[in-house]
């Protein structure tokens, strides 16, 4: 069975920014984690943030994409409710979440 969301985070040079974000994300719904390494040694070299979200998006098996920066921390319910809005406005093809600065 597919996952409902596909969670794609592209890395360069993030290691311990990216470890923070991968463990803050907690959800009911069921997801794959997507890391693309966009760093200079990786198979694909640094082919920039975009290009390395749509080799993400291209593995993506989810309905729904969530792209995030590896310097962000998930807040707990902050998935479930955009997930939520997109299972009720079938009409809306694009959201973002409310951004918090500590």
């Amino acid at each position: 069975m597919n996952p409902k969301i596909s969670i794609i985070i592209v890395d360069y040079h993030s290691e311990k920014e990216l470890a923070n974000c991968v463990k803050s994300i907690k959800t009911k719904n069921s997801h794959e984690i997507i890391v693309e390494d966009n760093n200079e040694d990786s198979a694909h070299g640094n082919i920039g943030f975009g290009a390395a979200n749509n080799l993400g998006a291209a593995r993506a098996r989810g309905k729904y994409l969530f792209f995030l920066n590896p310097d962000t921390l998930v807040q707990s319910g902050a998935i479930e409710k955009l997930v939520d809005f997109f299972d009720v406005n079938s009409n809306v093809a694009i959201t973002a979440p409310m951004l918090l600065n500590p």
